[in-house]
């Protein structure tokens, strides 16, 4: 591979502000370091300001968008709250009728974003391979429509390009496929099955989706390596260090999106907020989240004290924690596949060095943290008083989080060496 020209087609990039996104623009960026020419396709977000644009400035001219196909919105996405107007009653009877039908002819997870791309992603594709003789593709899924698509025109077009296939969440066994009759997801499945068996590596981003793949396909165990979600050390430098001279004012933090199946979560946050302030502290919990979720789960007094601010850029959402954070919050929905999920903010929150508060179900992630001293656990209603007391004591001993704990080698710049060695291992062979 002595050109090292590779694709990514990755439907979440920058300027998308989309979660998805930041895994690739963060690589991609290391690897144009490492000489590689990138050459990127991804869906049109229609958004002109994203939360990872710099990363990518260097290749911007190399980024080919595809406009999504429309789907149904209204049913989709709307929030039904009642009661509801005569006129949103009809809308949402047409909207879910229409839906309705306009599902019953889609294979498979018909809620994927990507699905009718097809032939845009086939056009782009041999677009790039005209200009640049592509050496090897690399899709990330979800949306994971793209994937089975991306491989079908491989196979095609692109026999002897080897093809990565980067799993970032569980995919025809995931929480969407509780959702779907038997059918729907057996057509999932078998579009799971093609994609995989035409992958030359697999890349996932933790143990439990590996062992997923490597159980249902065991053929393809060989080809699987984990990727996991990592950090990037040029995002925490030289960041200011909050001095807390009050006594008695405790400010909690979470970022990110607010999931469904939080209730049990959030309502152990609440009984710790009202235990906290009976001792007479002055708390406050900020949600950086670009929504309003769970706004009306709060009790009115607490109104004022959960406040909800719009997500931050990387860069200034870490100076923003560093310079004015005593607790990150790590919130956890009651989810099986997601309790042990080390998700893309794990290493960053590390990387902080601010206590962290875990909230959910016991999991191996719980654990992790308060066996390594880094934060500790709030599991069940019966130990919020333990809790407080830990956190008010830490304000004052800084015991927790251990500055010692070793995260060097999780590190975006580390992981691009790792790729680049198994993209050249792939040219070899």
């Amino acid at each position: 591979m002595t050109q090292k020209n590779i694709l990514v087609i990755c439907y979440y990039f920058p300027p998308s502000s989309e979660v998805g996104g930041r895994r690739w623009a963060k690589l991609t960026k290391y690897l144009y370091r490492l000489g590689y020419n990138i050459s990127i396709i991804a869906a049109n977000s229609f958004t002109y300001d994203g939360l990872w644009d710099e990363e990518v400035s260097k290749f911007q001219k190399n980024i080919n968008y595809i406009n999504p196909k429309p789907t149904p919105k209204f049913y989709v996405k709307k929030k039904i709250i009642e009661p509801l107007s005569f006129f949103n009653k009809i809308r949402f009877k047409i909207s879910y009728y229409y839906f309705s039908i306009w599902a019953l002819f889609k294979k498979g997870f018909f809620y994927d974003p990507s699905i009718g791309t097809h032939r845009a992603l086939k056009n782009a594709m041999l677009k790039v391979q005209r200009e640049k003789n592509i050496d090897a593709i690399i899709v990330s899924g979800g949306p994971f429509r793209w994937c089975y698509y991306s491989s079908k025109i491989k196979s095609k077009y692109f026999k002897d390009t080897p093809l990565v296939i980067d799993i970032r969440d569980f995919w025809a066994n995931g929480i969407s496929g509780q959702y779907f009759k038997s059918n729907k997801a057996k057509q999932e499945r078998r579009f799971e099955n093609y994609t995989l068996s035409k992958a030359s590596l697999i890349f996932t981003v933790n143990q439990l989706i590996s062992d997923y793949i490597s159980y249902t396909y065991p053929k393809l165990t060989s080809k699987i390596k984990v990727l996991p979600h990592v950090y990037d050390q040029e995002d925490f430098q030289n960041l200011p260090q909050r001095t807390n001279n009050s006594t008695d004012t405790i400010i909690l933090a979470y970022a990110g999106t607010l999931y469904p199946k939080m209730e049990a979560t959030l309502n152990l946050l609440k009984e710790l907020v009202f235990n906290l302030q009976n001792r007479k502290y002055k708390v406050r919990v900020y949600f950086y989240t670009s929504s309003m979720e769970y706004f009306d789960f709060f009790d009115d007094e607490l109104q004022s004290i959960i406040i909800y601010k719009p997500l931050l850029k990387p860069k200034e959402l870490f100076k923003t924690f560093s310079e004015n954070v005593d607790v990150i919050l790590q919130l956890r929905a009651s989810e099986k596949l997601e309790e042990n999920f080390k998700s893309s903010k794990f290493y960053e929150q590390l990387a902080l060095r601010k206590t962290i508060l875990y909230i959910g179900k016991r999991s191996e992630l719980s654990e992790f943290y308060l066996n390594n001293k880094l934060g500790f656990s709030l599991t069940l209603s019966s130990e919020i008083e333990h809790i407080a007391d830990t956190i008010i004591n830490n304000l004052h001993s800084k015991s927790i989080p251990d500055l010692s704990f070793d995260i060097s080698s999780f590190t975006f710049e580390n992981q691009a060496e790792t790729v680049s060695e198994m993209l050249q291992k792939l040219a070899s062979e």
